[in-house]
Formats: structure tokens, sequence, C-alpha cells
């Protein structure tokens, strides 16, 4: 039982998609279920008996989850201030489609930055702290009409 539980817990310490609150919640979780099946074994009163209630401890151990959620729910609200920064540029009447894919590939550029942060991320707090400075980088793109502005300062028309 105590090489099922540890062996669980080192696949679930080498997990870089963990951050450490993660990890120690699993941890505990198998510690959990080690015990429980340590007493389900100290309790057992036939050789089957021991053998049924080790089969389903390390069962038990095996079945804790592994389930990031910090990184994963964080990336998605890069992807979402991504998409909604896009929106924006893309709405914008002001700026030409240059100036649009400009300032969409830095906003995607932005959103990728962030992404490779917050997989570096080794905590929930660090988690939510590259996931807000990812989220204001893309909303700091700037969306600046230069061509037709500068079209209009010299008195030509830019086409549009």
């Amino acid at each position: 039982m105590d090489q099922a539980a540890t062996d669980k817990k080192n696949a679930i310490e080498n997990d870089p998609a963990l951050t450490r609150e993660e990890k120690d919640a699993a941890k505990a979780k198998v510690d959990a279920e080690a015990k429980k099946a340590k007493d389900a074994i100290d309790a057992a009163t036939s050789n089957a008996d021991v053998t049924a209630q080790k089969d389903a401890g390390k069962d038990a151990i095996n079945a804790v989850p592994q389930t990031p959620t910090a990184k994963i729910d964080a990336k998605n609200a890069v992807d979402q201030a991504a998409t909604d920064k896009k929106s924006a540029i893309e709405n914008d009447p002001a700026l030409t489609r240059e100036e649009k894919d400009a300032a969409k590939a830095k906003v995607d550029a932005e959103a990728k930055k962030a992404k490779d942060a917050i997989d570096a991320a080794t905590s929930n707090a660090d988690v939510t702290a590259q996931k807000d400075a990812g989220k204001n980088a893309i909303n700091a793109v700037p969306q600046t009409p230069t061509a037709k502005t500068d079209a209009k300062k010299h008195g030509r028309s830019s086409g549009n």
C-alpha cells in the first residue's frame, strides 16, 4: 500500500500541469485513501479479505485525479480577452486592413506569451498573476489608426 501511495504521489509531484496547491491537495487525497485501505486491511478477517482490501486500496489510490484546473481556467480567460480585443480591433472602422492585421498579430503574440508564462507558473498565485498580466498586455495593444489619419492630415484621400 505504501509503495502504491508513494508511486502516485511521485506522479503527482512530477506533473508540471499542476500548481503547488493542486499537488498538495491530490497528495493529501492519496494519503487519505492509503489510510482507509490500511484500516480496511487491518479489519480484514481472511486472506481473501486482505487481498481484496489491498487491491481496492491500490485502485482507490490510483484513481485520485491529477486534474489541473488553475492553469486551464487562466488560459481560457486569456483566450477570452484575446478574442474580445480582436473583435474590438476588427470592428474599428478607423483602422485599415493592414493595421487591423498587425494589431491582431500583437494580440496573438501577447496571448501566447501569457499562456507560456501560465504554463511555467508553479502556484495558484503565480497563475493568477500571469493571467492578469497577460490580460492587461492584451488590452494594452493599441488600436491606433495611422494611415487614414496621416492621409487626412496631408489632404489626401486614403481611398477608403
